[in-house]
């Protein structure tokens, strides 16, 4: 069960971040760290209720999908809370962990419109929905306040680099560890 108390706690941090006397220049100018660093507090939520999904053998979902060699491409889906698209022509394995995840992101998506999720869920989902199925991923979210508007500064440059994958690795690793111990 997640901590109401921290998810209060990264919201918080998330929102001093934009504040003038903190962040607020570099993160009206799109600087990348700092977008980045807002991206990962804004979407501890639904990052950690994925993280700790498991399968049918009780193992987790997110260790399963980072360490499946035969399918790489399995741990994209865990990059779309922070605002990083689903590369094209990825292929994830149709498995109940990946229902479940993305079931996890787009309640996310349709209920808090500041998540990075509402620029990348339904283009993922319509991707996955091509492999697994026309109704494996809902890929409806609700009209946000801010469509269209690109305000996580990740959408747009394609696939994420290697670095960019490495350090947010870091991040959603690091925060799941610290969850899981």
């Amino acid at each position: 069960m997640i901590d109401t108390n921290c998810t209060a706690l990264m919201s918080s941090f998330a929102s001093q971040l934009r504040q003038d006397d903190n962040c607020a220049n570099d993160y009206r100018r799109q600087q990348p760290l700092v977008i980045s660093a807002y991206n990962a507090l804004i979407a501890y939520e639904p990052l950690y209720k994925a993280g700790c999904e498991r399968d049918e053998q009780g193992k987790y979902c997110f260790a399963n999908a980072i360490t499946n060699a035969s399918s790489p491409t399995d741990s994209y889906p865990y990059y779309l809370p922070l605002g990083i698209a689903l590369p094209g022509g990825s292929r994830p394995t149709c498995s109940q962990c990946l229902k479940n995840t993305m079931a996890i992101f787009n309640q996310a998506a349709n209920s808090k419109f500041q998540q990075p999720l509402v620029t990348t869920y339904s283009e993922a989902a319509q991707m996955i929905n091509v492999g697994c199925g026309p109704l494996f991923a809902n890929k409806t979210i609700a009209a946000s306040k801010n469509a269209g508007q690109d305000s996580f500064g990740v959408r747009g440059f394609g696939p994420p680099s290697t670095m960019k994958i490495l350090v947010e690795a870091a991040v959603v690793w690091g925060a799941l560890f610290w969850l899981l111990i």
